[in-house]
């Protein structure tokens, strides 16, 4: 499926509208760590508000929003299916989240925690 189609089946799968607003994002930012020396801190805009819900929704387990996690193969190729066609070429783009995600290997996530999860 094209991303489009991966945003609206994640909105429709979490019961948001399309497009998606500043409210339904639960994660204020995420740090994505390399190495412990090297991190990048992506915070919410309006340009990453779908890839941050992605997040979202892979970071909470049972209602439990995960504060801290390794980042495995099995997540990457989750982002990968995900993120479909904008993958490639997130580093020509400047797409700022794909190409943090993609040598991560630790995920830091800050909630905002004055919302409720859905």
């Amino acid at each position: 499926m094209s991303y489009r189609d991966n945003v609206q089946a994640l909105c429709d799968r979490l019961g948001l509208p399309n497009p998606i607003r500043e409210e339904d994002v639960l994660i204020s930012s995420v740090r994505l760590l390399v190495t412990r020396q090297k991190a990048k801190m992506i915070s919410l805009t309006n340009m990453n508000r779908a890839g941050m819900v992605f997040l979202q929704e892979q970071f909470s387990v049972g209602g439990l929003q995960i504060e801290s996690v390794g980042i495995g193969e099995t997540f990457k190729k989750r982002a990968r299916e995900h993120f479909a066609e904008l993958w490639d070429d997130a580093e020509e783009k400047k797409r700022t989240l794909i190409m943090a995600l993609k040598p991560a290997v630790w995920a830091e996530i800050e909630w905002q925690h004055w919302m409720e999860p859905t």
